[in-house]
């Protein structure tokens, strides 16, 4: 009643069902823990039951001034995924704390430690896969492959990780959006719960 019908649909136009249902009928839903709602203890496996065969990659979220977020994962033959590392660990404290936000707020694991150079991060990874063959190790493109400002002019990370003494090939992972990603790591979460 408070605002003109038409106007609300143009307001609205470009915006999330989740947006729409707030702003137009007053609906709220708690989104805390609703990107993985198939995600439950079936999916906690203690280490020892991570099969030994498999092919092992690496995917890395790098930034500035946070720690990079990175993870290990041993792909086998049937399919599953066994996401079997990860940096920061449990011991650096929680990623995100719960909040009125959506993705809660920063977590003493994204600063605890945080400001490595490239040359130390190549080391934490080297010591975090310790005997591990890896297979590929990918990269967020947006900060991976982006051009910035070198010691020798314009470079990405891509580049300064291949460089130096101890070379890290990263590979720029797939460019998608957030909500394709949440969507097929759902499907992989799905199982029969008969």
């Amino acid at each position: 009643v408070y605002s003109p019908f038409e106007r609300m649909v143009k307001e609205l136009s470009s915006k999330t069902d989740y947006e729409k249902k707030i702003r137009a009928y007053g609906w709220a839903q708690a989104l805390v823990g609703s990107q993985f709602p198939m995600f439950s203890e079936t999916h906690i496996i203690p280490s020892e039951k991570i099969p030994k065969e498999g092919t092992i990659f690496m995917s890395c979220d790098p930034a500035g001034a946070r720690n990079w977020f990175m993870l290990w994962a041993k792909c086998t033959e049937d399919g599953k995924i066994f996401i079997f590392k990860e940096f920061p660990d449990e011991t650096y404290g929680e990623w995100a704390l719960a909040d009125s936000k959506t993705d809660g707020r920063e977590g003493p694991a994204q600063r605890s430690g945080a400001g490595r150079g490239i040359e130390e991060y190549k080391e934490l990874i080297l010591s975090i896969e310790s005997g591990d063959d890896v297979a590929e190790r990918y990269i967020d493109p947006r900060a991976g492959a982006t051009q910035a400002i070198g010691r020798d002019g314009g470079t990405s990370l891509i580049d300064l990780l291949s460089s130096g003494d101890n070379p890290m090939y990263f590979k720029p992972s797939a460019g998608i959006k957030i909500e394709q990603g949440i969507s097929i790591i759902n499907d992989w979460l799905s199982y029969d719960m008969s």
